[in-house]
């Protein structure tokens, strides 16, 4: 019979990896990554990870890692939602570890706050690719202001990262989140294909993450855009403004007047019921 030591040491590790995600119309819909500074895969870009500390709640670990791994603080976080569990026995090659998944919506600030060093450091890049698996059932949403519960279960790996957090935080490198495929080490790709899906599947339906996504004021053609990079094609022009009518979360905003001189009605823009 194993003693209680024995199997203390064989439990997995617990890990944290967060998918930051953020959207405009000048830069689409995209995600983040930082840059690892230790073994393995040094160098390499990965998702902000950290190992839960033992009085650590799974929300505590989420913000951490985005704190200190890629710069972004917790007032930036306009939204933070499981999106599944990953296991397997050989994702992390230093132990065996099961990852929680986040998905974090940042603010264009938080964003636009990091776009000098993805830009510094795009060139160091590493052009090699790994195999990702399908995206994974994740849980249900929740907010960013509380705890979150536990996610359902996904095949798949996230990294165990370092048990220490930094003591300065990283910076985040924003790319695409949908058609790029820059090869991330771990399961991360699998990670990130399961939060893109995450948002796909509860875009509407889940008014805290659209709310997070579009702003509090958005035009029509924000959706579109939103959808296009989400499904890959452009919504009926009809379809969608019949579901921004009657969508009871939305009003139209009063839109000041223009000064351009073309004439013709203004854009219909939506703001959200509180």
């Amino acid at each position: 019979m194993t003693d209680a030591a024995t199997a203390a040491r064989d439990q997995p590790l617990i890990a944290i990896d967060v998918v930051p995600m953020s959207f405009t119309t000048a830069d689409g819909l995209r995600v983040a990554t930082a840059r690892r500074p230790y073994a393995p895969f040094a160098g390499r870009e990965a998702l902000p990870g950290v190992l839960l500390d033992a009085a650590e709640r799974l929300v505590e670990g989420a913000r951490r890692a985005l704190r200190t791994k890629t710069g972004i603080d917790a007032a930036a976080v306009r939204h933070l939602a499981q999106v599944g569990a990953f296991d397997g026995p050989s994702r992390d090659p230093r132990d065996t570890a099961i990852s929680i998944a986040f998905l974090a919506v940042a603010s264009p600030r938080a964003a636009d706050g990091t776009a000098a060093a993805a830009t510094s450091t795009a060139g160091l890049v590493s052009t090699a690719r790994t195999a990702g698996a399908g995206p994974t059932t994740g849980a249900g949403p929740t907010t960013g202001a509380g705890p979150t519960t536990g996610a359902g279960s996904a095949t798949g790996a996230g990294s165990a990262t370092e048990a220490g957090s930094a003591t300065e935080a990283g910076s985040a490198i924003w790319r695409p989140a949908v058609g790029a495929d820059p090869g991330l080490p771990f399961d991360h790709d699998a990670i990130v294909a399961a939060a893109v899906d995450h948002v796909r599947t509860r875009l509407w339906r889940d008014v805290s993450l659209t709310r997070a996504l579009l702003g509090e004021v958005f035009p029509t053609s924000a959706a579109a855009q939103l959808h296009t990079a989400l499904h890959g094609t452009v919504p009926d022009a009809g379809n969608l403004n019949r579901s921004l009518r009657t969508n009871p979360a939305l009003v139209r905003a009063a839109v000041p007047a223009t000064t351009s001189g073309r004439g013709g009605r203004p854009p219909a823009t939506w703001t959200w019921v509180d």
